[in-house]
């Protein structure tokens, strides 16, 4: 395989090697020789964490960053979404730290930006790229964003990949998964359905609700767990930059309330989510 970006005789042989998901075994192994006997209390939270995600952390790329998820300062994860947006947040510090203090607001924003652009790519051509994204569209994207790939680390703990033909990648399908689950259900149509709670409260359990979605997320297992989960939750406040300006001038702390309340009515009469088409559902 030629080497990228170079001429003349420069190849590499390269011989592909498959990591197979860990086992309870291999899981408790990692986690004692990460953790120290002094670092019990550690040791105890990444086993909690582990536990919270059913299997996903089994996989010993995503395993590999626990540390960011028991290093971070919230005591528990209620859920997985939780657990995927702290890893991300965690990468966008350790980018946004190499640069001055001033610039790195800016610059976290613009590489979350970056990333939602290289999820819709990879949602718009999975059938014929899968998961990876082309060089040119990824420099052309940066371009946009203002980043500097070169200051980028894509190795080791970063969410981020090159191959060796400069195709680019996210460090795993579950991470791409949630940010798409995230996009979809930020822009879900949910505007109407909100003011219409606001205006009445009482009818909180008697409207139909009929949500429209701009991604067929069905497509993707995990994407649509993700997505589940969010909704179920009434997941409000992201810790993630916002991808747009949402609920305009609303009091979020009252959408909340009526979301919880709204949840309520939803557990006492078991209600679900149902998927009425690839890009539409309802709570019933």
């Amino acid at each position: 395989m030629r080497k990228f970006n170079t001429i003349g005789n420069g190849f590499h042989s390269i011989k592909k090697m498959y990591v197979s998901p860990f086992d309870s075994k291999d899981i408790k192994k990692y986690i004692n020789k990460t953790f120290n006997l002094l670092q019990f209390k550690q040791k105890r939270k990444a086993f909690e964490i582990v536990n919270e995600t059913d299997d996903l952390l089994a996989r010993p790329m995503l395993l590999s960053y626990i540390k960011d998820l028991v290093n971070n300062d919230q005591e528990s994860f209620e859920s997985r979404t939780d657990i995927y947006e702290t890893l991300i947040l965690a990468w966008l510090e350790r980018e946004s730290n190499k640069y001055p203090e001033n610039e790195r607001g800016i610059f976290k924003s613009n590489l979350s930006y970056f990333s939602y652009e290289l999820v819709k790519f990879i949602y718009e051509n999975y059938e014929t790229n899968g998961l990876f994204i082309p060089f040119e569209e990824v420099e052309k994207l940066s371009s946009e964003f203002k980043i500097d790939l070169n200051k980028i680390e894509l190795k080791s703990r970063s969410l981020l990949n090159r191959n060796s033909e400069g195709k680019y990648k996210f460090s795993h399908k579950s991470i791409f998964e949630f940010l798409l689950a995230y996009l979809t259900y930020v822009t879900r149509d949910a505007d109407k359905l909100f003011m219409s709670k606001l205006k009445n409260e009482k009818s909180l359990s008697n409207n139909r609700n009929i949500i429209k979605i701009d991604f067929e997320i069905q497509k993707f297992d995990q994407a649509k767990l993700f997505f589940e989960e969010m909704v179920t939750t009434s997941k409000l406040d992201f810790k993630l930059p916002e991808v747009i300006e949402r609920y305009g001038g609303l009091d979020k702390t009252q959408i909340r309330r009526i979301l919880n309340e709204k949840n309520k009515i939803d557990k006492k009469s078991n209600k679900k989510l149902v998927w009425l088409s690839n890009k539409s559902y309802e709570l019933k």
